[in-house]
């Protein structure tokens, strides 16, 4: 069932009502195509081409602020470890913002050859998570690019035309000094590329709330939404063909509406907002000065 759930077709994409959502997918799907694995594993590319990871959670140093800066270190780039110029083969300073700290993601597993006289290079000396993480960083930046070109097309203003050339309409800006919309692109294809490992460590699906938060917060019509689970009966044709397809429902844990279950990806509790480790470190010395001050300690 989850292999069926990870899985994606080849070709089809969505439909010209959605200029956006079509040329997403198209790139999207150059990255995230699944087909059917021939064993149970963390899926990447539709290939248990990876492995789940927990260098990534303060939890595994032992939480607390000490574990949050350690952990930091692993991913974020300015930090005083391996990734302060983003030199190790792991960091993910990128991404990590929306993964660390909050999920075992499923990275590329390494699987570099050594170089011989038909690779004098090697071979796959970049399915590394940094090479990744800097693909997803160029390819996000370049599609929200190319959008705001569409958006702020001062020809198709003057001439009085959308982006299909419709006389006397406009341009549906989305992306434009919209800011959350931006973001939620961002770590939807984040989420996409780097999904979240189970105890059994298998890679989960997307979740559906992740897809309805992009085309909510930038402004889509429902009718373009393509965020259907597995279980609908009304899925049409265009809908399962948008990468993440099909999505799993959010579940939470019992006698709560607020902690979810691991059942997919993110799977993160208010998880359409990131992680920094400076908000963090604020947040945890706003803590301490009211605990100082419920006991009475004057602080300088």
């Amino acid at each position: 069932a989850l292999k069926m759930a990870r899985r994606l077709p080849q070709s089809r994409i969505c439909n010209n009502s959605a200029p956006f959502v079509r040329s997403a997918t198209a790139l999207l799907l150059l990255l995230t195509n699944i087909t059917p694995a021939q064993v149970s594993a963390c899926l990447l590319h539709g290939t248990d081409s990876g492995i789940c990871v927990y260098e990534y959670l303060p939890d595994t140093y032992g939480g607390g602020i000490e574990g949050i800066e350690t952990a930091a270190k692993r991913w974020q780039n300015g930090t005083e470890g391996p990734c302060k110029d983003s030199d190790a083969d792991h960091c993910m300073p990128f991404c990590g913002k929306w993964i660390a700290n909050y999920y075992p993601p499923c990275i590329p597993a390494p699987m570099a050859l050594p170089r011989d006289q038909n690779f004098p290079n090697g071979r796959h000396v970049h399915h590394t998570v940094r090479d990744k993480d800097q693909w997803v960083e160029r390819t996000v930046k370049d599609m929200i690019a190319t959008r705001l070109a569409v958006e702020t097309n001062r020809t198709a203003k003057k001439m009085g035309v959308d982006e299909f050339g419709n006389k006397g309409r406009k341009t549906r800006e989305r992306f434009f000094e919209n800011r959350d919309c931006q973001l939620a692109y961002e770590r939807y294809f984040c989420w996409l590329n780097f999904p979240r490992c189970d105890e059994f460590e298998e890679s989960l699906p997307m979740c559906q709330s992740a897809c309805e938060n992009f085309f909510r917060v930038c402004g889509y019509e429902e009718d373009l939404w393509r965020c259907s689970t597995a279980d609908d009966d009304d899925v049409s044709s265009t809908e399962l063909f948008f990468p993440g397809q099909p999505f799993k429902e959010n579940e939470f844990l019992p006698k709560t509406k607020r902690e979810p279950k691991s059942v997919c990806t993110p799977s993160i509790k208010g998880g359409v907002a990131g992680c920094n480790l400076k908000v963090v470190l604020f947040g945890v010395f706003i803590m301490v000065i009211f605990l100082l001050l419920g006991e009475g300690v004057t602080v300088l």
